[in-house]
């Protein structure tokens, strides 16, 4: 169970920033800008988490090569930063 979720957490938006969006996150592609934010896919089972990427966010990441460990790496390095919990749980799996 990710810590970060209190019991009865549904799920959370994200609420992007100039600070995300410029220097705060170093990332590759700009997809992330579209990743809005996750939702608990199950209450008995708060750890499977359905993100929502939109636009062209979403085109971006159907066109591009980019592997599911590495998409979900880069989901727990935005959940750190937008919830200030340095170590969140690796996926064990990532579905497209």
């Amino acid at each position: 169970m990710i810590s970060i979720l209190h019991r009865h957490c549904k799920g959370f938006q994200f609420a992007w920033t100039d600070t995300h969006l410029g220097h705060s996150l170093a990332y590759k592609e700009p997809w992330y800008h579209y990743l809005t934010g996750f939702d608990v896919v199950q209450a008995s089972n708060p750890a499977v988490l359905l993100g929502w990427v939109g636009s062209r966010g979403a085109l971006y990441l159907a066109e591009q090569d980019i592997g599911d460990e590495e998409l979900g790496e880069e989901c727990v390095k935005i959940l750190e930063e937008f919830t200030g919990h340095p170590s969140i749980p690796r996926p064990f799996k990532t579905i497209r």
